[in-house]
């Protein structure tokens, strides 16, 4: 019974959470994690970091932490580093380190800067088995009363993954595309499952209404096997202040409106965002909030930046 009922579980677990990899709101807060050729877009040394907290009313919630740093070597070597932590209800526990390079090439007397992308990284991931239950565990009667057999998995996996990208600037205009996992490496702990692709396109145009006025629409869409996400938004900045809105949704399933405010000023950026979920699952999940912050370094490379500068939201 327990051989059974482990494999019913492997095999829904990871058709689950191996299909999709964390998502966060604030996308171009986490730029490089969205598309690797951001690396070194602000021109000046740039450390990031953000933590998303998802459905934190129910007991199997999901909590991300996102670092980064990158910074343009010369003129036109961008390079950054991408630190990620995901908790998974407590069951699956994951961390990834990788390392990018994203050259800079302007062409069209340095209107149109074109990016590409190249990230290699590192994965462990580890499945706590304490807080799983199996089907030696139930007494007919009481339920839930004995202690499992010694599980016969590997709980513990260490991956080598591959990403590229490709970012366009020109003027007020941003987009890319990115391909993370290449490699699609086995990320099974009890047979094989393979890490899915995840594929993004963005694209985003800022109306620069005065120096201190800044209007920005964006539209991000991501595929990972069956699973597909669109994120439109809105973003405007009035001297510093933030504020904007967006929806995820896929084709048949609305998931959540987003609420977003923020300030920058001073080599720092901020912002906060809170997802309303509208999705079967209602707003009982409580929803998901994220919080970002983000300092540029002073320096004298801002002027060799990849694109205009982001309302980062």
């Amino acid at each position: 019974m327990r051989k059974i009922t482990l494999l019913i579980f492997c095999c829904c677990f990871w058709l689950y959470s191996s299909a999709q990899d964390p998502q966060f709101s604030q996308n171009l807060s986490n730029p490089i994690y969205l598309n690797p050729a951001f690396a070194g877009y602000d021109g000046c040394p740039t450390i990031r970091t953000s933590y998303r907290n998802q459905w934190p009313n129910i007991s199997g919630n999901f909590q991300t932490v996102n670092v980064s740093y990158d910074q343009l070597l010369g003129k036109m070597h961008g390079i950054g580093v991408n630190y990620q932590y995901d908790n998974s209800a407590n069951t699956l526990l994951s961390h990834s380190l990788s390392v990018i390079y994203a050259p800079v090439f302007r062409v069209f007397d340095k209107q149109l800067t074109i990016s590409p992308a190249f990230e290699v990284g590192w994965k462990y991931r580890t499945l706590n088995t304490s807080e799983l239950t199996f089907g030696d565990m139930i007494d007919p009667r009481y339920g839930f009363v004995y202690s499992p057999e010694n599980v016969n998995m590997n709980t513990e996996r260490h991956l080598i993954d591959f990403s590229s990208g490709l970012v366009f600037s020109w003027k007020g205009l941003i987009a890319g595309f990115a391909a993370h996992h290449l490699a699609q490496p086995d990320e099974g702990f009890s047979g094989i499952s393979k890490l899915p692709a995840r594929l993004t396109a963005h694209i985003n145009y800022q109306f620069n209404i005065s120096e201190r006025i800044k209007i920005s629409p964006a539209f991000v869409f991501q595929k990972q096997q069956d699973f597909l996400s669109m994120l439109p938004s809105l973003a405007f900045e009035v001297y510093g202040a933030r504020i904007g809105a967006a929806f995820r949704t896929s084709h048949t399933n609305p998931d959540a409106v987003i609420f977003m405010i923020g300030y920058s000023g001073q080599g720092v950026k901020v912002g906060y965002s809170y997802d309303y979920t509208v999705s079967t699952l209602t707003n009982n999940t409580g929803g998901s909030h994220e919080v970002s912050l983000a300092y540029v370094f002073n320096c004298k490379k801002a002027e060799h930046r990849k694109g205009v500068s982001l309302i980062n939201f």
